[in-house]
């Protein structure tokens, strides 16, 4: 006599790499932006004076930090999308 059982098959899905890939390759320019951004910034600082200048940097100063975070959350994005997992129910016979 023999039984069909279902077994779990566990896996990361192949495209999951790809897609990972892609939010680090966007990480990486994010990062390249904010860079830009803070030379940009500290070009500004040594040509500035007064008023125009204090208020361009008092809503400026964080925006480099923002865009660094930006690539920290893409990062995480993509470890996460690298660790999940499909479960898929297979098929056995066994005796």
């Amino acid at each position: 006599m023999t039984h069909v059982i279902r077994v779990p098959r566990t896996y990361v899905p192949p495209e999951a790499y790809s897609i990972a890939a892609g939010f680090r390759s966007q990480a990486a320019r994010v990062r390249d932006q904010a860079q830009q951004l803070r030379n940009v910034g500290g070009t500004l600082d040594t040509t500035w004076q007064g008023n125009a200048k204090n208020a361009f940097f008092g809503s400026f100063s964080s925006e480099p930090g923002n865009l660094d975070s930006y690539a920290s959350w893409l990062e995480d994005r993509a470890r996460q999308i690298e660790g999940m997992t499909v479960t898929v129910w297979d098929t056995k016979v066994v005796p």
